[in-house]
């Protein structure tokens, strides 16, 4: 009994040491191995690298740490784009590692002849190389070879998506690098004028070509447009690109009058690969950009300055008229309260109404004191001791205008509707305008629309 008893044991023990040896050990070893991929690429201590280089293949890329921040040093050195490289962080951080897969027997057999990524995380001193190459049968992730470990893992599509970077993505891609705060004078040179803005206590002002208040909506969209300004693709100069025949030159200083920053823009067609060329004087690079870019800069200048056609001081008008053809509509306040054709107007339509006015901006300022003929419209805003007044002739000005700007989506409809572009005058501007006919037929229809309130 006792012999059998022995027999038993030793059969359990033996179990048992298989076991362990053919399975527990092997997840343990699989486990630790997990594990310390993933505190090398997933859960690694970003203030531990000294440098990281990728090759997506177009060549290496090699970023290393400068202080408290990172510079590109290869192929060449370029200031980074930290908010890329904060991604590329941020990527490597939420990368998860679905399971281990093979050996360095395997990596034929997982498709490793063609390596998509090669990505190299440099720790005080030490080197981790990942390999990444292309996905799995299944779709559920792509396969990555850790050269330190001697392993193959299957890893999540995003983080392998994340790795794909080329030297454009990580690149610094702002033509200018400033806060908007800084700027305080802008210098547009083009072939026909210059103009040159600058940034005072009361506001922007414009000095060339015309002393001029500056539009506080425009000059928010053009500094916003400087800051934000992006290169599409970065090329070397070539000298017979100065030889394009359209040619705008920029300046940008800050509040010391310190350049920020200098370009020269060259039209170079309207190709997708073309585009808008800048370059900065003197380098041996430029850039391209989108033409939105060179369309903002090749503005009149009236687009950058002050052009609403009129102020409504909402607590002190007394009346709102409105002339057109033979129509008139009169708005009355009585006590605070705004009355139309005998019946009370809703404040929050009557708010509607005069925001819009408020917000009722010129296409473009003219130098033309002409005779404004007959009158197509006739805005009145009476106040106590005075009558603000905007005119509109029938005279048209469609000449004056983009010929892509004279079709507009009728409101409603996929249909476009013809606008019109007429002579103006008003009693806010200290000069003629030409105004739109979308914007008199919308005031037309808001006052027409309190009918049915």
């Amino acid at each position: 009994m006792k012999y059998r008893s022995t027999i038993t044991l030793f059969i359990i023990a033996l179990a048992l040491s298989s076991a362990y040896l053919f399975y527990f050990q092997p997840r343990l070893e699989e486990k630790k191995i997990i594990e310390d991929f993933e505190k090398r690429f997933f859960r690694a201590d970003t203030s531990d690298l000294e440098f990281l280089r990728l090759d997506s293949g177009q060549g290496p890329i090699t970023i290393v740490k400068n202080e408290d921040s990172w510079k590109i040093t290869k192929p060449a050195e370029y200031k980074p784009d930290l908010g890329a490289i904060e991604s590329l962080f941020s990527a490597l951080a939420k990368g998860r590692l679905i399971k281990l897969v093979g050996d360095a027997e395997d990596l034929d057999t997982f498709g490793f002849k063609t390596v998509h990524v090669i990505l190299s995380l440099g720790y005080k001193g030490t080197i981790d190389v990942l390999k990444i190459g292309g996905e799995s049968p299944s779709a559920a992730g792509h396969y990555a070879y850790s050269e330190r470990l001697g392993k193959i893992f299957l890893v999540d599509k995003e983080f392998a998506k994340a790795m794909n970077l080329k030297l454009l993505d990580l690149r610094e891609k702002r033509l200018f690098t400033f806060q908007p705060e800084e700027l305080a004078r802008i210098k547009i040179q083009r072939d026909n004028d210059t103009v040159e803005l600058e940034k005072r206590s009361d506001g922007w002002q414009m000095i060339s070509p015309l002393p001029m208040k500056a539009d506080k909506d425009d000059m928010k969209n053009l500094v916003e447009t400087f800051y934000t300004q992006k290169v599409e693709a970065f090329l070397e100069w070539r000298p017979e690109l100065a030889k394009l025949e359209r040619m705008i030159f920029i300046e940008l200083n800050n509040r010391k009058g310190i350049s920020i920053g200098s370009y020269e823009l060259y039209f170079w067609g309207t190709e997708w690969d073309k585009g808008i060329v800048v370059h900065r004087p003197g380098s041996a690079n430029a850039s391209r950009v989108r033409r939105e870019f060179w369309n903002l800069l090749n503005e009149r200048y009236s687009s950058f300055v002050y052009r609403n056609m009129i102020r409504i001081d909402k607590n002190k008008a007394k009346n709102i008229s409105v002339h057109s053809g033979e129509d008139r509509f009169v708005l009355e306040k009585i006590n605070d309260q705004w009355y139309f054709e005998n019946s009370s107007v809703p404040s929050e339509t009557m708010i509607e109404l005069i925001d819009y006015l408020n917000i009722w901006k010129a296409e473009k300022l003219i130098i033309d004191n002409r005779e404004l003929g007959i009158d197509q419209f006739v805005l009145e805003i009476e106040y106590k001791d005075r009558t603000d007044r905007v005119s509109v002739s029938d005279f048209n000005m469609d000449y004056e205008i983009s010929s892509s700007k004279m079709f507009a989506a009728k409101k409603g409809t996929v249909k476009k509707e013809k606008v019109d572009y007429l002579y103006a005058r008003s009693s806010n501007l200290g000069s003629s305008a030409i105004v739109s006919s979308l914007d008199m037929i919308n005031i037309l229809n808001m006052i027409w629309g309190m009918r049915n309130d």
